[in-house]
């Protein structure tokens, strides 16, 4: 026989490729079986074990995650403490549409009372209520009732860790514009505003599951029958955020719902006749014949309210005495030429607000004393100036004018207070409730710059007084702000190693200085005022002057400012320091 050819064999090697090729191919689809089987096994035991293992895998795997990209729905319920990681023993509160977490709930139960301290009442209840450790009194104020309560007396009240925890039917009794359920299947406390409610009132459809989140993978807090009734807040997506009638948070699908009442709709703002504006001075008044002198400088046209510093609280007995320096002739004279009259008390320093605001009794006598004031010089009102008040004494000023307010409103008196401007640094002052409790608040959007900054500057500038009216805006209602002006300069003599000293001067004589200089003030538009600088040697060492000028023009600047705010008044210190043209420029805005 012949052997093959090179052809022959490589036709033989090829056969041979096509036959083993064939036999894998059929070999194949039960591989891809065995495989697809063993791969639908792996996935049942690692779900398994997921959903119904002893550990609790679901909290280390995205779970939702998976079945959000499978396209299933997750079916599970996770109970709520479970899921926050709560302990189910101490109870929990529930305010509209948020879990309140940051605080600490009562400790105890007394005959099965729930009790709530009076930092809770105060943070979330009545900014109001104020517990005053020294005179052992819970005082809760209204606009025209000031209580005082002594926590012995307030069965069942129990103390705990230095202040009065009141119990849940004191407060339901206290206050019943409040809803408060207390639901014990899930120890939970449901607190709504009915003055406030945000909420809306509505009723599932079909049975539906509250999801902690708004999508179908997210856990299930509770399943809601048909006919179950929601109180609805928001929509989110397909989704709406509601709470359960048990207190429950979380979403449902909007089209499970059914609207039991009407959406809430704002009240439209109807237009009122503009109140008149209110253009306030001050005046410096240190010694009682101080009167009569300002006595022969009669009131410029378009002035309101005068404020002459008569008031202060007698720094050696500390026991809320006042010194006064009032004078009825002067008011008789103020109000002859159509003036009201707002005296002002102030404060000194801190070591006196501190002994007068934490002591009750001093608190009592200071109002006593200031109402017999204002009964027996006709005075129109108080203006109160505490500048000197300490970081721990904030609440004992809000407490004081609580306590004051009343009295004022029962005599028919204006209550206003002068006030620094909104910042970090004086939160102290509580603008917003001082802005909810007195008649007035005059901001003085003024000492932007002063002997204790680091750099000379402005008094006033325009960005300051812009940004402090805003930040003012948002804590008190516009109709009861006053808008500081100064009246004053500020001359800063800054020496050759940088350190600077000032001195303080009216509207007029700064002018003087600059001429004396020979130079030119240059308008600042962004500043809002003139500014100039003179060089010089005095001893032999270099000294450079600063100064920004107010004047007619820096006021007309901010006096805009005022405008479009469209704030309730001026107030400026201090009369005796401007230019005539001040006054016209004011009449003209506040008559506008």
């Amino acid at each position: 026989m012949s052997k093959p050819s090179r052809f022959d064999e490589d036709s033989l090697i090829n056969d041979d490729l096509l036959l083993n090729k064939n036999l894998q191919s059929k070999k194949k689809p039960r591989f891809k079986l065995r495989l697809g089987i063993k791969f639908f096994l792996c996935c049942v035991v690692a779900v398994s074990m997921a959903v119904f293992g002893g550990l609790e895998i679901r909290q280390f795997v995205p779970y939702h995650t998976v079945l959000s990209r499978l396209g299933i729905g997750n079916w599970r319920v996770w109970e709520f403490h479970d899921y926050f990681g709560l302990d189910p023993n101490e109870i929990g509160v529930v305010w509209d549409d948020r879990r309140i977490a940051d605080l600490v709930l009562p400790p105890e139960q007394m005959d099965q009372e729930i009790f709530f301290s009076a930092t809770f009442v105060r943070e979330h209840i009545d900014p109001f209520m104020f517990w005053d450790q020294g005179a052992g009194r819970l005082f809760v104020s209204t606009d025209y009732e000031v209580t005082a309560l002594d926590p012995r007396d307030m069965y069942p009240a129990i103390m705990h860790e230095d202040e009065p925890w009141v119990s849940f039917e004191w407060l339901r009794a206290r206050y019943p514009s409040f809803a408060m359920e207390y639901h014990k299947a899930y120890n939970m406390i449901v607190f709504v505003d009915s003055q406030d409610s945000v909420g809306r009132a509505a009723e599932a459809i079909r049975s539906t599951p509250v999801r902690y989140r708004p999508n179908r993978s997210a856990y299930i807090t509770q399943r809601a029958s048909s006919g179950a009734l929601l109180t609805t807040f928001g929509e989110v997506g397909d989704y709406i955020r509601v709470r359960t009638s048990e207190g429950l948070l979380g979403y449902v699908l909007t089209s499970h719902i059914r609207f039991t009442e009407a959406p809430i709709e704002s009240t439209p703002v109807l237009p009122t006749s503009p109140s008149p504006n209110i253009n306030l001075t001050w005046e410096m008044v240190t010694i009682q014949a101080a009167n009569n002198h300002l006595m022969t400088m009669p009131f410029p046209e378009g002035l309101h309210v005068v404020s002459p510093t008569w008031f202060n609280f007698n720094p050696d007995t500390l026991d809320g005495d006042i010194i006064p320096l009032a004078s009825r002739e002067y008011v008789e004279w103020a109000h002859a030429q159509g003036v009201a009259v707002w005296p002002k008390i102030f404060d000194t320093n801190r070591d006196i607000s501190h002994a007068i605001l934490t002591n009750y009794q001093a608190r009592e006598r200071a109002i006593t004393q200031l109402i017999n004031f204002v009964e027996f010089y006709d005075l129109d009102g108080i203006n109160v100036n505490f500048e000197h008040i300490r970081f721990t004494d904030g609440g004992y000023y809000v407490q004081f004018l609580r306590e004051l307010a009343p009295e004022m409103r029962r005599i028919g008196a204006v209550l206003s207070v002068a006030t620094f401007v909104p910042a970090p640094w004086f939160s102290q002052y509580h603008h917003d409730l001082v802005g909810k409790t007195v008649d007035f608040v005059a901001i003085m959007t003024y000492d932007e710059h002063y002997s204790g900054s680091e750099e000379p500057g402005p008094v006033a500038s325009l960005p300051f007084v812009e940004r402090s009216v805003q930040n003012a805006l948002a804590l008190i209602p516009r109709e009861k702000i006053l808008m500081g002006l100064p009246f004053y300069n500020r001359l800063w003599r800054v020496d050759s190693d940088g350190i600077h000293s000032i001195s303080n001067h009216g509207m007029a004589h700064p002018w003087t200085l600059v001429e004396e200089w020979g130079v030119i003030p240059v308008w600042d538009p962004v500043i809002g005022s003139y500014y100039a600088n003179f060089a010089t040697v005095e001893n032999g060492e270099e000294i450079t002057y600063r100064i920004w000028l107010e004047c007619e023009r820096s006021i007309e600047a901010k006096l805009r400012i005022f405008a479009e705010h469209d704030l309730a008044g001026v107030a400026s210190w201090r009369r005796g320091l401007e230019t005539q043209g001040v006054w016209d420029l004011i009449d003209a805005v506040i008559l506008r």
